[in-house]
Formats: structure tokens, sequence, C-alpha cells
């Protein structure tokens, strides 16, 4: 163990961010909306090693509906969340 973790582990740490976390008033990536924003679900099934034999594509208000082939075939990374940054001042 360092030095400087001697000094650290298990003391505790002032947080400027609790107060307002504690609050309530936190800013976190839900809280975003922007103009023309949409949403994404991500839908699994609730059964182990189950085959899907369908999906309903056709639904009001749904813009598309991907597939995990489709994500293989479009060559999906990971999607990075990066919600505003936002700073508060007192």
């Amino acid at each position: 163990m360092s030095v400087a973790q001697s000094k650290t582990i298990g003391r505790p740490i002032l947080r400027k961010e609790d107060e307002r976390l504690l609050r309530g008033a936190g800013c976190y990536a839900d809280d975003v909306n922007l103009p023309g924003q949409i949403y994404a679900c991500m839908v699994r099934s609730p059964h182990a090693h189950a085959k899907i034999l369908s999906i309903t594509t056709k639904i009001p208000g749904v813009i598309a509906v991907l597939t995990g082939r489709d994500a293989v075939a479009d060559g999906l990374q990971p999607i990075p969340t990066r919600p505003v940054t936002v700073t508060r001042t007192k």
C-alpha cells in the first residue's frame, strides 16, 4: 500500500456535489431534452436461450426497429453516454 493510499483509505472525502444531489437538484442524462430528440428502448427476452420467432415492427410513433442482426450488419459499436455537463454555482 502506498503512502497516499494509507492516508486516504477509510477517510471521508469532501464532495462538493453531494448537497445538490441530496436536494434532488442533480442533472442526469435523462433530464436532458433537446429539440427533435428521440428515445431508444432496448428490449431483451426474459427467457434465457429463447428463440425469437417474430418481432412486431409496425407500431405507431416508432421510428425504427433494429435487431441484433442489424447492429452486426451496420458495424455498430458501443453507444457512449455523454450527458451535458452542468456546473452549478450556489
